[in-house]
């Protein structure tokens, strides 16, 4: 990027391009207001403002400069409103959260997906279903493997279970690479099973 700065497009809802310079010590704010000056928005919509440059969501904090982005003549922004005027990114977010915490973080995906294959999961002899059918959830929950850690929760260790399915293991690496790809985590990421979770119906869930 020169030092007179390069033109770009940005698309507003009425789906027309206009053009605006970027320079090169323009902060994402600074572009920020040269949208909402050349939309002809309104000053306080600037803070509901989070912009995509070239297909990508722009994470970057207010202060940083947009010549990180690597902009060039002819790139074109697009526009989403937020309707909450403190949003911030998540995937940005989670990036400058795992940051503060060092190497060894934990975080959780919950949910199921049909084209995940069956564990053959065994605890305390039993296979079970897949997903858990009830009359196996409570009779997990007679097990003296199982612990109660609240109100309407159990957990039961990675130690008292045994997966019969060979695949399971790279399913899960599989799983694990994608849902942290999704966050924007770069690097080597590694999976463990740590333990089963239980939640009676209408339990609270914990954070």
């Amino acid at each position: 990027m020169s030092g007179g700065g390069v033109e770009v497009f940005v698309r507003g809802a009425d789906g027309e391009a206009y053009a605006l310079t970027v320079g090169e010590h323009d902060t994402l704010s600074d572009v920020k207001g040269k949208v909402v000056e050349a939309l002809s928005m309104g000053s306080e919509m600037k803070r509901r403002l989070s912009l995509v440059h070239m297909g990508e969501d722009v994470e970057l904090e207010e202060g940083d400069l947009y010549s990180g982005l690597g902009v060039a003549g002819g790139d074109e922004i697009s526009l989403v409103l937020r309707d909450d005027p403190d949003y911030k990114n998540p995937r940005r977010q989670f990036r400058k959260a795992v940051g503060t915490f060092g190497k060894n973080i934990k975080f959780c995906v919950t949910g199921f997906d049909s084209y995940l294959p069956a564990p053959s999961l065994r605890i305390g002899g039993d296979l079970l279903g897949w997903p858990l059918p009830r009359v196996q959830k409570d009779e997990l929950l007679r097990l003296p493997e199982c612990t109660k850690v609240a109100e309407g929760r159990y957990v039961i260790s990675a130690d008292a279970m045994k997966f019969e399915n060979s695949d399971w293991v790279s399913v899960l690496n599989v799983l694990v690479t994608s849902e942290c790809k999704k966050m924007g985590v770069e690097g080597k990421v590694r999976g463990s099973l740590r333990e089963m979770v239980i939640s009676e119906e209408g339990a609270a869930e914990r954070d």
